[in-house]
């Protein structure tokens, strides 16, 4: 699909599509069971919708700036190409983990966002200032943790090795 100067690759409406049915389904879920009872474990819907958006928009945030970069973690390391990143004057770490994003999920980034804002909007008791603010400082921080919980699942590189560029470093 061509649009304009851009050309997007195949696989651009199927992600949106398979996150908008990840979305659904999560949604749909709950919706479900709040038919049938007016709380889990303490919570209430409107509870527990602000939650899941929450989820899905930290979910959309690192699938969007984070993944991808993650994912190619290790054929950096097999490569050798690390080096060339570790002599730069930026920070390493930063410059590795923000090299690229996917445009793909950006699209589903923006559902993440609509839907925190509607649950935010149907929420039983209205935010205040500070509560909002606390809500986005909580909300970076999770973003963070769920950043380095994926980065020490990709930081046993150093020590193994993986297959699937082992042809690259032998031609």
């Amino acid at each position: 699909y061509e649009c304009g100067m851009w050309r997007l690759p195949p696989f651009f409406f199927f992600r949106f599509f398979m996150d908008c049915v990840y979305y659904a389904v999560s949604i749909g879920f709950f919706q479900i069971l709040f038919l049938h009872t007016n709380s889990l474990g303490g919570w209430r819907h409107d509870q527990v919708l602000l939650f899941l958006a929450r989820s899905l928009l930290l979910d959309g945030l690192y699938m969007t700036i984070v993944a991808p970069n993650i994912w190619e973690f290790a054929g950096i390391v097999n490569r050798g190409e690390l080096d060339s990143y570790l002599t730069r004057p930026a920070q390493p770490l930063l410059t590795l983990l923000l090299r690229s994003f996917a445009v793909s999920s950006a699209l589903n980034l923006l559902a993440g966002v609509g839907l925190v804002v509607y649950a935010l909007a149907a929420y039983a008791t209205p935010f205040g200032i500070g509560q909002l603010a606390g809500f986005i400082f909580l909300l970076a921080n999770g973003f963070v943790l769920l950043v380095c919980i994926r980065l020490f699942a990709v930081l046993p590189v150093f020590w193994t090795r993986s297959e699937e560029h082992t042809s690259e470093l032998q031609s």
